[in-house]
């Protein structure tokens, strides 16, 4: 399938940021055909790129992505803002001629910071407590680790825009923050300004995404997890559809929290004096006022 005459957009995180929504709300739109399913990652993972762009085009997109009408291609994986290093490079060779555009949602990186630990602890994947796990990032000793394990890095946002900066113009981003989803119509309508394409209707969308969730059954989840059939899913499941397949199987073993976990005071202080001098180094970049992070 060619679509090499599709002009390209991608929503590059963060992390806990409310990139699901904004994905399935800007796919509404009748001149956007975003992939399949969210969270590719074909251009972080080193296997799936090596199968090259023809192989990123037929498995991600369907044929619908061919219509004249469509005029934007793309994807959504929030694990390339942290990971410019790799995925910005890969982008820029890739797609050297075209006409591409970037997304960003950006979250309070203490709340980001929070929700990704959330996540983590209720998949049973983090045994350690927040600050424990924050400190060990800070210390260097979860260097090396995917940036959705780092809930303190994952939240440095200059730094991290900057390293995309260095490949790809300041103006082929779109920055928005994640409390403009409060309003989808006028946060929309900002999203395709920016892509100068035509506004669409009021979306009746009120279906939350990604939200927060705990297990069903523990000994379920953590059978899935720790039962050695993680190497038989490797095996059986094609690369491009493991990530489409393990939020399906995580559905279905979840349900929705009863209440949410609050970060303790003294957690959330602690964060804020950490992230204090990013986000005065964020908004000297954004030229925005982030008080209300601080």
């Amino acid at each position: 399938m060619d679509l090499k005459n599709k002009q390209k957009v991608f929503l590059i995180g963060a992390p806990k940021s409310g990139t699901t929504s904004l994905h399935y709300l800007i796919n509404y739109h009748p001149n956007i055909c975003l992939s399949k399913y969210k969270e590719t990652r074909f251009f972080l993972d080193d296997e799936l790129f090596s199968e090259g762009v023809n192989f990123f085009y037929n498995k991600y997109f369907d044929k619908s992505a061919l219509s004249e009408k469509i005029q934007y291609i793309g994807e959504s994986t929030p694990a390339y803002l942290g990971n410019a290093h790799i995925v910005a490079k890969r982008i820029q060779e890739t797609f050297k001629n075209d006409d591409l555009k970037f997304i960003v949602i950006l979250r309070n990186p203490t709340d980001r910071a929070w929700s990704n630990y959330l996540h983590r602890k209720v998949n049973l994947v983090e045994l350690k407590s927040f600050r424990e796990a924050v400190d060990e990032d800070i210390n260097g000793l979860r260097d090396g680790k995917p940036i959705f394990h780092r809930y303190f890095s994952c939240g440095l946002y200059s730094i991290q825009l900057k390293a995309w900066f260095k490949c790809f113009s300041p103006s082929k981003f779109l920055i928005l923050f994640y409390d403009e989803l409060k309003d989808e119509t006028k946060l929309l309508e900002k999203i395709f300004d920016f892509l100068k394409i035509p506004p669409i209707g009021r979306l009746e969308f009120t279906k939350k995404l990604n939200v927060s969730s705990q297990p069903r059954s523990l000994y379920l989840s953590s059978l899935v997890r720790n039962s050695g059939l993680g190497k038989l899913f490797r095996k059986i499941v094609p690369k491009h559809k493991q990530h489409m397949v393990r939020t399906f199987v995580r559905k279905l073993i979840k349900k929705k929290a009863r209440f949410r976990e609050e970060m303790p005071k003294e957690l959330r202080d602690y964060m804020v004096r950490l992230y204090k001098s990013e986000i005065l180094n964020l908004e000297e970049l954004l030229s925005r006022d982030l008080s209300e992070w601080k």
